[in-house]
């Protein structure tokens, strides 16, 4: 168990007794899309007539052995329950299709068009997507059924497949990431022009002496960073030194630029097979403290599964930074020392470790766990 409300934190403080739920859910918007079923599921209709109701419970038979339509069979008798029992209680349809959406938008963000998912994740998913489709058409109709999908490891990945390749599931991702990916570039100018970006907002706090951000690139975005990678790196590097001279005690600095796929990608299942690199960005003030965290996250992040068999690439934008070299030569023997491609307008002391896109991509699972720690805290 690494958090309790999200990987960064360690501790909840509260003046009220608080509740909280704790699961294996990549985002925290599929339990409250389940606290919603829970609750919607007492007095909704799904926009469901009592005619078509009764003609669907009729459709079924009652000596039916089938698991599946035994649950359909359910659902409907539930409705039906609730058509005849309102007591002065409903769920207005379209308010129930616009929760749901809501839900199903921050799950796809949360977990990166599906590229990072539990179970759970997945089987909420479902469960939205069906809801929404009856509310809809006006009848209870499953569109995604995942039943025939063994559940094992790889369950999670061969239904997120299914899932982002039905067509109405692209009717709702399809505008929105594709604006998402304009949105990317136009961020990236930003920065580049010294404007107010958001290009380094997902940036936390860890463990006392870290600062870890992550930006999300989509593919088509890469060729515009790659042409600015550098005043872009010097961007972040005059906002960690600000941060370090107030807070000496955040001393160690790491950013994540991390590739994730469009909607077309999704949708035709052609990604992960890009051309470029992801990268993290690595600084440290040459302090023994600083060097120590470096040095100390390093030995920790080589040991990680992500690493292995991950073909690396280094580069050091200080071309007298030794001693970063040297920690790195230590720790990663075997990757490759590149030479930057693009000079900076002026030395930087970062570290720029390469390795394939898309293979490092979650803070909370790939990085948090190796950060070092201010031990007293």
């Amino acid at each position: 168990v690494i958090s309790v409300i999200d990987h960064h934190k360690t501790a909840l403080k509260t003046a009220a007794a608080p509740c909280f739920t704790i699961a294996d859910v990549q985002s925290s918007n599929t339990l409250v899309a389940e606290f919603a079923f829970e609750i919607n599921e007492r007095y909704s209709t799904l926009g469901l007539k009592e005619a078509m109701c009764d003609q669907q419970i009729a459709e079924i038979s009652l000596q039916t052995q089938e698991p599946d339509k035994l649950n359909r069979l359910l659902e409907l008798l539930a409705i039906k329950r609730n058509l005849l029992q309102k007591n002065g209680f409903f769920i207005d349809p379209r308010r129930e299709f616009a929760e749901y959406l809501s839900c199903l938008y921050a799950i796809l963000d949360d977990t990166d068009l599906l590229t990072k998912v539990s179970d759970r994740d997945i089987e909420c998913i479902a469960k939205l997507l069906n809801r929404m489709k009856s509310i809809s058409i006006g009848k209870l109709t499953t569109i995604i059924s995942l039943d025939d999908i063994p559940r094992n490891e790889h369950f999670a990945k061969k239904a997120a497949a299914r899932i982002l390749q039905n067509e109405d599931m692209y009717s709702i991702y399809k505008e929105i990431y594709t604006f998402k990916e304009q949105e990317t570039e136009a961020t990236l100018k930003n920065s580049i022009a010294g404007l107010p970006s958001a290009i380094f907002a997902d940036t936390k706090e860890q463990n006392g002496c870290c600062r870890v951000g992550q930006t999300k690139l989509f593919c088509s975005n890469y060729p515009f960073f790659s042409h600015h990678a550098n005043d872009i790196r010097d961007r972040w590097l005059k906002d960690a030194k600000a941060v370090y001279e107030k807070q000496n005690q955040i001393d160690f600095h790491l950013h994540m630029i991390s590739t994730i796929t469009g909607a077309e990608e999704v949708y035709t299942g052609n990604f992960g097979n890009w051309n470029h690199q992801d990268e993290l960005w690595l600084w440290a003030p040459s302090t023994e403290q600083g060097m120590h965290h470096l040095s100390t996250f390093l030995n920790a992040f080589r040991t990680a599964s992500c690493i292995q068999d991950n073909p690396l690439e280094v580069t050091f934008l200080d071309p007298n930074s030794s001693e970063l070299k040297q920690i790195f030569i230590e720790k990663f023997p075997t990757a490759s020392i590149k030479p930057t491609t693009t000079a900076p307008v002026h030395s930087m002391p970062i570290a720029v470790l390469r390795f394939k896109a898309g293979t490092i991509n979650s803070r909370k699972t790939h990085i948090s766990p190796y950060l070092p720690r201010i031990t007293s805290l």
